[in-house]
């Protein structure tokens, strides 16, 4: 099972989920949700996904936060896990599986571990050394290839994927390599909205948006950004 992160705007609470589920007897429907959380981690590295596959993504993303809020809030979250959220997961993987989800191609997402402190070690390679992290990160976003690339940063608390994130950023400023740049914050409920409002304003800085509706937001996004090289945050 590939690692996720605890919460994000493409896989949901998945990644909190698997940790808080440990303890959990019903190995049944851990199963279940682990292939669940795996199947929404192959969507989420696919290009050009069908309308089926985005309303399962975004119906599991759902589930996955409220089985979150269950397991943190209920103190009968065992009973209610087993009882009610069990069909639900059972009945999402049977989804996939009409849907025939399994057919939509993957595309390469890029991983590279951040060097970390244990004890008193310290890392081979810094962060921002010849050879260290962001310049590993910096050649692989350059590297002339066309092709949509996902740099995924992922791992505990406190170990700098922030830090890095940021670093990145202030590498990649518009005109050195790409023609436009875009750095957004989301919530466990992201408000699309408000996102595609916030990447349109940063890409596109001359020209405020002046559509609200999301499939207008969409629609002027991929106009403008369609003979750009971009890099999103």
């Amino acid at each position: 099972m590939d690692l996720l992160p605890p919460i994000s705007a493409s896989l949901g609470a998945m990644g909190s989920l698997y940790g808080k589920l440990d303890a959990f007897l019903d190995t049944e429907l851990k199963d279940e949700i682990r292939e669940l959380g795996s199947r929404l981690l192959k969507l989420a590295k696919a290009q050009d996904l069908p309308v089926t596959a985005r309303i399962w993504m975004k119906e599991v993303r759902d589930l996955s936060y409220d089985m979150i809020n269950c397991v943190d809030t209920d103190a009968d979250w065992i009973d209610k896990m087993s009882r009610i959220f069990k069909p639900r997961v059972k009945e999402a993987n049977g989804r996939y599986d009409r849907y025939k989800l399994e057919s939509v191609p993957s595309r390469r997402m890029n991983i590279v571990p951040i060097p970390t402190v244990v004890g008193d070690r310290k890392p081979d390679i810094g962060l921002h050394a010849k050879g260290g992290v962001v310049d590993r990160l910096c050649r692989t976003l350059t590297d002339g290839d066309e092709q949509l690339k996902v740099l995924s940063i992922v791992g505990v608390g406190g170990i700098g994927k922030t830090t890095l994130a940021k670093q990145l950023w202030r590498e990649h400023k518009p005109g050195d390599y790409f023609d436009c740049r875009a750095f957004v914050r989301t919530a466990k409920k992201p408000d699309m909205r408000r996102i595609l409002r916030s990447i349109l304003a940063q890409v596109r800085p001359h020209q405020p948006p002046d559509a609200n509706e999301v499939h207008d937001l969409i629609h002027d996004l991929t106009e403008h950004l369609k003979d750009k090289r971009d890099f999103l945050v």
